[in-house]
Formats: C-alpha cells, structure tokens, sequence
C-alpha cells in the first residue's frame, strides 16, 4: 500500500509539471515572512494562518492552535516606468525601461484564524480571514485618451489586493479540505491625469485546497497537498478629459488561476525538527493579462527547509532558506526568474513568534526585474 501510494504521488506531480513558468509573474510576492524565508514553498506545510493563502486546508492541521492572527509588513517592487515614445524590449507590448526596479514597504499581509466559532462551526470546522496585496506594477500605455484627446494614457500604477474567507474542514485524522472566495480588486492611480481609470466593479474568484497524509508514525510524517485557484476577473473603464469612456481592459491585469501540487515531509532530529517541502506550480498569466500583453503562462518549481531547534541555547529559534526557478513558455516574451530566500524566525514565551525574511530575485531579461525585498511578521498563536 506505502509503494501504492507513493507511485500516486510521482504520477500526480509528473502531470502537474508537464512544462516549465511571464512578466508579471516575477512581480508576484509571497505573503508572510516564514513562509517568503523558504521561497513561498509552504502549500503542504501550511501551518499556520497564512495557509489561508497557501493553502486553506492547513488550517485544521495545526494541533492543538485554537487562534492564530498574523501581521507582515514587506516591501513590494515594480519597473521603472518607461518615457513616451522609449522601444518596447519586453516583447509584452508595453514600454519598459531597463532600470533597478522602486520599492514600497506596505503592510502586505494580515490573517487571522479561530478553530472553532460558538454556534456557526463545529470542533471539526475553523474559519479564517486574510487581506493580502500580492503585488505593484508600473505601465506605459502609448493610446489615446479618447476620441478627442489624441495625448498618450501615459502612466498608471496598479496595486493589487485581495480579501479571502475561508473554512477548513478535518474530514479524519489524515486528510483535511478547505477553501473560500477571494474578493480581488486593483488600486490605479495614473501621473498624468486624473481621471485616467476608474475601478468598475471586484473580481471574485475561488481557492480551494487539500492535504493528505501520505505517511505518519511518531513526529515524523509526509504530506502530499494540492490546491486550485479560478481567475478573478476585474473590470474597469479610462474616462478621458472631456467624458468620453473608453475601455482599456486589455491593459489590465486579473488574478489568474493556478494549480499547485506540494510534498512536505517533517523529522525530528537531536536538536529540533525538520521540514522540508517541493513545489510545483503552473499559474495561468496568458489568460489573465491583457488582450495587448504577450505573455506566456507560467510553471514554478520550488523548494524550502526549515530547522526549529528545540533544545540548548538556541532553543526557539528557526533557520530558513528556500529557492524558486519561474519561466515563462511564451517564446516571444520568455524569460527566467530565479528566487533565492532566507530567514530566522524567533518563539517568545511560546505564543509569540516574529519571522524576518530576505528574498532576491534575479532576472535574466532586465536589472529593473532583479532585486531584494524584506519581510517582518509577527504571529500569535494559542
């Protein structure tokens, strides 16, 4: 039955990975700093609140936690915008410029969960609530403000968030599910006019999620996990200096679906405890970034450790590293982006926790797309 089961999972993971992972894809960052330490390899993992992204299913994993509330504060970057009239290089249709790309430091993540709420859930049921900002992108778009108008839109900042409820449901001791509705929507401010987009209405798309126990004995144990998220579709409208609408959809950018597939496996070592996790990830960015845009979809591979040392002087401290490899299939836009993360996590008085992460990405394409980006969060957990 093991030899069974592990068959299953090379199966499953070799269909998950039938290629390799666009340029908005290297924009995309990875919410909480425990999980950005190992590179946002954490979907079978999911150990705590931010499984509210990674995955829902996690939520009911963590034993023995009946409330768990997480705060990140991380930087964001994004290009450089690009001067009227500079030659797109990309080959995405969009001006850009090869420059080290602006940094925001934000709040960018906040979740919390409850095991058990009186008289809505069960003890089999938990609920969680996250606000998420995933990620900043500067454009250029060289069209006409209108009918009338024959001046360029210009430049426009997007910033994207997301509101995500979920629950989580332990169906046995060895597989639990979880999933919810992700309310997505887009902050646009434009520097040359004012009235350049206005945001008609929220995308709305699903998550939802799954792990299992592939094998459990003692404090060792191996989790396979796979999680499914729909495109949320957002709508807006460029309004021009003398009224006149006109859509500009096709410069707009939703939140795409994707399929993730994970592996972790925990063992306990004579200081601590282990985790080590895979992942591989396919995210659907030709369907979701505009008509003008030609960009590929995008398949990810990465992987992450962690060591809680539990004994001796170092005693709750945490050591992470992680690294992450994107390509894009588009043959006309394709370019790689390689993560390498690591970060320390410290216990105070066993309910706090306080995560610092450092992440670097490298491009081969642009400098504007090569870069390092800090993360602190702070987690409760009772």
């Amino acid at each position: 039955m093991q030899k069974m089961r592990i068959n299953a999972v090379l199966l499953l993971v070799g269909l998950c990975v039938g290629s390799v992972v666009n340029a908005f894809e290297v924009y995309n960052s990875h919410p909480g700093g425990r999980a950005v330490s190992m590179a946002g390899a954490f979907s079978a993992q999911a150990d705590d609140s931010t499984a509210i992204w990674y995955n829902p299913a996690g939520l009911k994993r963590m034993s023995g936690i009946k409330r768990d509330f997480t705060i990140e504060w991380g930087q964001l970057a994004a290009r450089s915008l690009a001067e009227n009239g500079v030659e797109n290089t990309s080959g995405t249709g969009l001006n850009t410029v090869n420059e080290e790309a602006t940094k925001t430091s934000t709040l960018k993540f906040m979740a919390a969960y409850v095991n058990k709420v009186p008289y809505i859930t069960s003890d089999s049921i938990g609920m969680g609530l996250a606000f998420y900002t995933p990620y900043r992108l500067s454009i250029n778009i060289d069209q006409r403000r209108s009918e009338f108008d024959n001046r360029p839109i210009g430049e426009i900042e997007l910033v994207q968030h997301q509101l995500s409820p979920v629950v989580s449901y332990q169906l046995h001791a060895g597989l639990s599910v979880g999933g919810g509705v992700d309310v997505v929507w887009n902050d646009v401010t434009c520097s040359e006019h004012p009235a350049c987009v206005q945001n008609e209405a929220f995308g709305y798309g699903i998550t939802a999620g799954a792990i299992y126990d592939l094998y459990h004995a003692g404090d060792s144990s191996l989790k396979i996990s796979a999680v499914w998220r729909t495109k949320a579709d957002v709508g807006y409208k460029s309004t021009g200096d003398r009224g006149i609408d006109s859509v500009i959809e096709d410069y707009m950018v939703d939140r795409p679906k994707s399929r993730i597939i994970g592996l972790s496996y925990q063992a306990p070592n004579r200081i601590g405890v282990v985790n080590s996790n895979i992942q591989f990830e396919k995210i659907y960015w030709s369907d979701s970034s505009g008509g003008v845009t030609d960009v590929g979809d995008f398949n990810n591979i990465g992987v992450g450790a962690e060591l809680i040392i539990a004994t001796g002087w170092l005693r709750n401290l945490a050591l992470r590293g992680g690294w992450k490899r994107s390509a894009s299939d588009n043959d006309n836009s394709r370019y790689d982006v390689v993560i390498k993360s690591a970060g320390l996590g410290y216990a105070v008085f066993n309910d706090h926790f306080v995560d610092f992460a450092l992440e670097r990405r490298d491009s081969d394409v642009t400098d504007a797309d090569s870069g390092t980006a800090l993360s602190l969060s702070y987690t409760y957990q009772h």
